[in-house]
């Protein structure tokens, strides 16, 4: 099979409760992806209860109190010290299934509440390099297509969707569960999807903690890397599909610098939607080098000019936010490193989309790609047939 792997940003990885009244983050994009796919896209064999969907796999099982093992045990189990054999006990779909599906959920590794105090070093290393980003002119339009995305936005059309609802199953969430309130699971099934403020204090939360934040970062990436080990080492999976949005790109591409070459050889495609990677690397002086990420590997980077998150990721050299993209594009803003100290550019190709007009609304809808079934869903799916 081919496994598609799911990276959501820190704190926007709901998982389905047991009892199904709790949908996945995940479970829409399962949905609008079987649309296309049909029963070429398995479900996960061990959901018995509620509505189908991916697999999750938890940075810790239980959830917030149990061991990283027994969270990735889903994926195999290493059979040695020096990890080079795995047992796979469970299956990732049923037999007949041409692809599968495998979403992460990060327990336990957040920040335990908002967290303020690490926008402050996120503004200083920001300010003094605002210029390597954007022109003057495009900043100014970016904070004109900023404020359309973030002015525009419905109810959303599909209840309780949960593509970009922000978790509200952590100890610390609020409201507390009183002895009169309703349990856990109906509680968050009740709560409506997340609004716009809710989104943005999520999404500023999620990339100053993971800039400020070194042991969050470590634990973060460390997880997502193991995951990727694991579903590459797995006898059944032919490739992998890298399925990351928002922050989740940054951890993800972090994730695969941490994977052997020789099991990074299976991912074949590295999908990035609604990505601050150009932020990261022009305002935070991150590292542009993509070692592990093989040759072959083809990366498409969806983005919509009105999400305040996502930017272009193939213009390189000096080209800013602004500037007028060169075509063809010439200079790539990443590049991979070889072990003798070769250098060869990275060509991502970039997919603008428009998701105020095509996606689901609630939230940040700008910020929205995996309810974008005309846009997203159907190049992800043709992706998934050709790799």
């Amino acid at each position: 099979m081919l496994c598609i792997l799911t990276v959501h940003g820190i704190g926007f990885q709901q998982a389905p409760s047991a009892d199904g009244k709790v949908r996945g983050y995940a479970d829409n994009l399962q949905d609008n992806l079987r649309r296309v796919l049909h029963d070429e896209l398995g479900d996960d064999p061990l959901r018995s209860e509620g509505p189908s969907g991916p697999v999750y796999v938890q940075s810790n099982w239980p959830p917030f109190e149990g061991t990283r093992e027994e969270g990735l045990r889903r994926l195999g189990t290493w059979v040695d010290d020096d990890q080079t054999n795995l047992t796979s006990e469970t299956a990732l779909a049923p037999g007949p299934s041409r692809f599968c599906h495998v979403a992460l959920v990060y327990c336990g590794l957040e920040e335990a509440g908002w967290d303020p105090p690490t926008l402050a070093p996120m503004g200083a290393l920001a300010l003094p390099s605002a210029l390597r980003y954007a022109s003057v002119g495009g900043m100014a339009n970016m904070v004109l297509q900023d404020i359309e995305g973030l002015l525009h936005h419905q109810p959303t059309k599909v209840s309780g969707s949960p593509s970009l609802r922000v978790r509200r199953d952590r100890p610390n969430d609020e409201p507390r569960v009183r002895p009169d309130q309703p349990a856990p699971a109906e509680l968050v099934a009740s709560m409506p999807t997340s609004g716009v403020a809710d989104v943005i204090k999520q999404v500023e939360d999620d990339v100053g903690a993971y800039i400020a934040r070194d042991r969050l970062r470590q634990r973060a990436r460390g997880f997502v890397a193991e995951a990727i080990s694991r579903l590459c080492t797995r006898d059944d999976i032919q490739a992998v599909v890298v399925n990351a949005h928002s922050n989740g790109t940054v951890i993800a591409l972090d994730a695969i610098r941490l994977v052997s070459p020789n099991r990074a050889e299976k991912v074949r495609a590295f999908v990035t939607a609604g990505s601050p990677l150009r932020k990261y690397v022009r305002l935070f002086d991150w590292d542009t080098s993509v070692e592990q990420l093989p040759r072959t590997t083809r990366w498409l980077n969806f983005f919509d000019e009105r999400d305040p998150v996502a930017d272009r990721l193939d213009p390189g050299g000096t080209w800013r936010r602004g500037d007028p993209v060169p075509d063809p594009v010439t200079e790539h803003l990443f590049e991979a490193v070889g072990w003798s100290g070769t250098v060869a550019p990275v060509a991502v190709t970039d997919i603008q989309v428009h998701n105020l007009e095509h996606s689901s609304g609630g939230g940040l809808q700008a910020h929205n790609y995996w309810d974008n079934t005309d846009e997203f869903v159907r190049e992800l799916a043709k992706l998934l047939r050709v790799v």
